[in-house]
């Protein structure tokens, strides 16, 4: 129901996207180690990647559009990459 309720208000919490991104990124690395730490095969590390990220990318969508405190604490990485986006040097 959070995801409807957010689409009708137009309200979001935080900068949106910035957690997909950086659950897809997770998942890909994760996805990439796996890979070449168990598997030790170069044909894999493609496969696993690209479910590592969509994976990622799910648990991103949950992360930005959950209203559970679950959904908030899986929001943290996107947090700190809209932190890190959004400082000055």
């Amino acid at each position: 129901m959070g995801f409807l309720t957010d689409l009708r208000s137009g309200q979001r919490d935080g900068a949106f996207g910035h957690a997909i991104v950086a659950w897809a990124i997770i998942g890909t690395s994760v996805g990439i180690g796996a890979a070449v730490l168990l598997l030790q095969s170069e044909s894999a590390i493609p496969v696993l990647a690209t479910i590592g990220g969509l994976s990622g990318m799910s648990v991103g969508f949950y992360a930005e559009w959950g209203t559970s405190k679950f959904a908030k604490l899986l929001a943290v990485p996107g947090r700190i990459l809209d932190l890190v986006r959004s400082a000055k040097p």
